[in-house]
């Protein structure tokens, strides 16, 4: 009877330390408030949906579509007569969910299949706020940490994309555990006692597999990261073979390129396809049809100084039209076909909201702080997911800018950005 007293007294107090641990950490309460908003809008949807920019379509449990963008594309299964297929993982666990709610007879527009959608999408905020916070601690430390955390959690969007379902926070996921290893590994940050460089090559290659199965986005991150890592850990191995590199790690890194590899190559039609797209975007800019500026700014002669006059406005339109789409300052990338009474008033006046006090102001001070920590941004080999991140969100000067894409790949600007805020208000 004694031994299982000091057994049960032992697992309280292990419980206790534990509890007092996670209260402690600098996530804590952002994590509290992120859980009980989800909860609460959870709560909320399940008997009012809740509307978005489109007139058809919402968020929440109670939602009649839920707005997933590019829906019928990833959802429903895609016939073989078809070029343009999407990455694989997104579409599994959306059918797989569809099958699963199919035993009680419902589907894809049930309240079940929305709450399970989102159910994953709610829980990998959640995860990325653990990352965030910790990969801020371990490189300004726990004030930035406690900063990062909250900017997280107060975007707008990390609420609504948790309650979308959509492939957005999936990615956003993969880029925070990309940034919490780098943080952790000894390749960078060589007098911390974290990843060694077979430990790297394993976790950088879970995180490309899991990137490259969502999106052709995530392939592209995934390849500028993995490989320039593999190349160092191989010239290493060929220096010391008995040295910390692994040659399992190194083949598990090197079939993972491969696996990247096949992906890009599966979604080339996709990737071809949506560049095209992206170039004859329809819609308006600032209140001008696209269709018509691009009709204004390719008329006249072929003369050298009417040449030069179209690279200067299309110069002009596409920087603006970028710098306005991804801080969300923007009319719309798409034609409405319907009347404007049919789409919502509120959807449109928090996007801009979101945009003139979020994004602008936090875009501007990660663009400073990346400046300013310029030598912990090379160090810390965070150089890595910041040149992958302006890689992926580049083909928006094409013609599509969306602060989504840049949300995808936002977590390295969220730390950034709270380290100049810690710098702004630093007491001396």
């Amino acid at each position: 009877m004694k031994i299982k007293k000091e057994k049960l007294l032992n697992l309280t107090k292990q419980k206790s330390i534990i509890f007092q641990n996670f209260y402690s950490q600098p996530f804590f309460l952002p994590f509290i408030f992120l859980l009980l908003s989800i909860i609460s809008l959870l709560i909320y949807s399940t008997f009012y949906p809740i509307p978005t920019e489109f007139y058809n379509s919402s968020i929440g449990i109670s939602s009649k579509l839920l707005n997933i963008g590019d829906r019928s594309f990833y959802l429903y299964d895609q016939n073989n007569l078809s070029l343009i297929k999407p990455s694989p993982l997104y579409p599994f666990i959306l059918n797989t969910a569809k099958k699963f709610v199919g035993i009680w007879g419902l589907n894809e527009y049930s309240k079940l299949w929305n709450l399970i959608v989102i159910s994953f999408t709610s829980i990998l905020s959640l995860i990325s706020l653990l990352f965030i916070s910790s990969t801020a601690w371990q490189l300004f430390g726990r004030r930035v940490s406690i900063i990062s955390s909250w900017i997280y959690v107060i975007c707008p969007y990390t609420l609504f994309f948790s309650l979308n379902g959509s492939l957005t926070n999936y990615i956003f996921f993969g880029i925070s555990y990309l940034c919490w290893i780098i943080s952790r590994s000894q390749i960078f940050n060589k007098n911390f006692k974290g990843f060694d460089i077979s430990q790297t090559l394993f976790h950088l290659s879970i995180a490309s597999i899991y990137l490259s199965s969502l999106r052709v986005t995530g392939s592209l991150i995934s390849i500028i990261i993995l490989l320039p890592v593999v190349i160092f850990s191989f010239l290493n191995y060929l220096k010391s073979p008995y040295s910390k590199v692994s040659i399992y790690s190194l083949i598990f890194a090197l079939a993972t390129l491969l696996f990247i590899l096949y992906q890009i190559n599966q979604s080339y039609n996709y990737l071809n396809f949506s560049i095209k797209m992206f170039a004859s975007e329809p819609g308006s800019f600032l209140g001008v049809e696209r269709q018509y500026l691009r009709s204004k700014i390719y008329e006249g002669s072929e003369s050298n100084l009417e040449y030069l006059k179209k690279i200067v406005f299309l110069f002009l339109w596409k920087i603006s039209d970028f710098a306005t789409g991804i801080n969300d300052i923007r009319d719309t990338h798409t034609e409405f076909s319907n009347s404007i009474s049919n789409t919502p008033l509120m959807p449109f006046l928090t996007r801009v909201f979101t945009g003139i006090f979020y994004f602008i102001p936090i875009n501007f001070t990660s663009f400073l702080g990346i400046i300013k920590f310029r030598k912990i941004l090379v160090k810390s080999g965070f150089w890595l997911i910041i040149v992958a991140a302006i890689t992926v969100v580049s083909p928006s000067l094409i013609g599509v800018a969306n602060s989504r894409y840049l949300y995808m790949v936002y977590a390295p600007f969220i730390i950034f950005s709270s380290a100049m805020f810690c710098e702004f208000f630093n007491e001396k």
